[in-house]
């Protein structure tokens, strides 16, 4: 057995031994302290930390995931990747039904630049939310100048099943548009677009374990795999989150792994 699969075994029978202990209280707050990387070099992955403020008190009814997706409340969040690259991001509910939001990426990293975003969306009903988006990215470094466009539109819901706690499936396509001028005259320049297709589909076991499949269609390339997740619960406000993802196409020798300690008052 290779070392990806004993490892994915080994969490998945942890997972089905793990005990439920704590209450689940509504909450406005979540701060959440992680780390992604790969079992390829686990010292190559990036930490994170972020807090979410909800306007609207959230209950702890479903699963515990989609907990912030179910809630469909105003909210604002603020973010850090590896101590050095910040974002800001947030949306205001109206009428209960429609809302509207925005954000602004800012990485430590001229080759990216920063990344500005305006969205918007509805919520069909108490498990269903479509939406659109708009991202702007510009970057000016001392090889090239960039400019990328991003338009998305989605929509994701969760279907109640009984004996489990529900089945979340996401859809989505976006739209790109990138154009690069090179400081160097005799290179000129070029522009390119791509069509993304994505989707997603998670069986929740309970409200703690998932298991689910993702596939997304990059022009004529395509990419999937496999993913499972759990959430234990420490205690009423602390919870630690685990994630294995297997990418199938392209075969990956690694897992991706997500680990994060949750708070939530």
């Amino acid at each position: 057995m290779s070392i990806k699969h004993a490892i994915l075994a080994t969490c998945l029978a942890l997972f089905v031994n793990q005990a439920q202990a704590a209450q689940d209280s509504p909450y406005h707050h979540q701060i959440e302290i992680g780390n992604v990387t790969s079992t390829d070099d686990i010292s190559d992955g990036f930490f994170f930390a972020r807090y979410t403020y909800y306007l609207d008190e959230v209950e702890q009814n479903g699963p515990y995931r989609l907990n912030g997706f179910l809630a469909q409340s105003s909210e604002l969040t603020v973010e850090n990747f590896d101590g050095d690259s910040n974002g800001i991001s947030g949306r205001w509910v109206v009428d209960n039904q429609w809302y509207i939001g925005g954000g602004v990426f800012l990485p430590n990293d001229d080759r990216i630049g920063d990344i500005y975003n305006i969205r918007g969306g509805y919520f069909i009903n108490a498990y269903t939310e479509a939406y659109g988006s708009y991202s702007y990215r510009e970057s000016d470094n001392d090889f090239n100048d960039s400019e990328q466009d991003d338009i998305s539109i989605g929509i994701k819901t969760l279907l109640p099943i009984a004996n489990s706690a529900g089945i979340y499936l996401s859809a989505s396509y976006e739209y790109s548009e990138l154009n690069v001028s090179y400081s160097d005259n005799d290179r000129g320049d070029f522009s390119f677009d791509d069509d993304w297709w994505r989707f997603n589909a998670e069986w929740f076991l309970n409200k703690r374990w998932s298991i689910g499949a993702f596939y997304t269609l990059r022009d004529d390339d395509d990419f999937y795999g496999v993913k499972t997740d759990y959430t234990w619960r420490i205690t009423d406000s602390f919870s630690l989150y685990t994630g294995v993802v297997n990418y199938i196409e392209p075969d990956a020798d690694d897992l991706q792994l997500n680990l994060s300690l949750e708070w939530r008052l």
